[in-house]
């Protein structure tokens, strides 16, 4: 409510202030809602500059089944196949294919609350092969989360 008020205000001192709010106010959500925040860097983790463009690439290939196959993703970040699987589970928790298939039910998740798509639409939409392969995943997805 600050941030909003001071970016109303026409005065020199309110847009610094302002300025100022927007750069605390954006540290903290990075802080508390990043992906990265619980990044383990023991050994035979990815480095975090890895893990990032792995992160960054999968989630803007997400929907293209083939051009986020887990290769990919790997030839981007400049490592072997075998070594970027092992490495981003143990950075992340997780197995790339288990992250990948997190993600697309997340976004076929919105995609069911915010459209009028019918479910083999959004299975395509969001990189399953095919409605069959989405309702596969999408039922143990939602109850892990549970």
């Amino acid at each position: 409510m600050s941030l909003h008020h001071e970016l109303k205000d026409r005065e020199r001192v309110g847009r610094l202030h302002a300025d100022s709010l927007a750069k605390v106010l954006a540290m903290q959500l990075v802080r508390r809602y990043s992906y990265l925040k619980d990044l383990q860097t023991s050994r035979g983790g990815m480095s975090p500059r890895k893990l990032r463009k792995a992160i960054e690439f999968i989630n803007n290939n997400l929907d293209e089944e083939q051009a986020v196959g887990l290769a990919a993703v790997a030839d981007e970040v400049q490592m072997s196949y075998s070594h970027f699987s092992r490495a981003f589970k143990q950075s992340m928790g997780v197995s790339p294919n288990v992250y990948m298939t997190e993600q697309r039910i997340e976004r076929a998740k919105k995609m069911l609350s915010e459209t009028d798509f019918r479910i083999a639409d959004i299975a395509l939409r969001t990189g399953f092969a095919s409605q069959s392969h989405f309702t596969q995943h999408f039922p143990q997805a939602s109850l892990d989360h549970a």
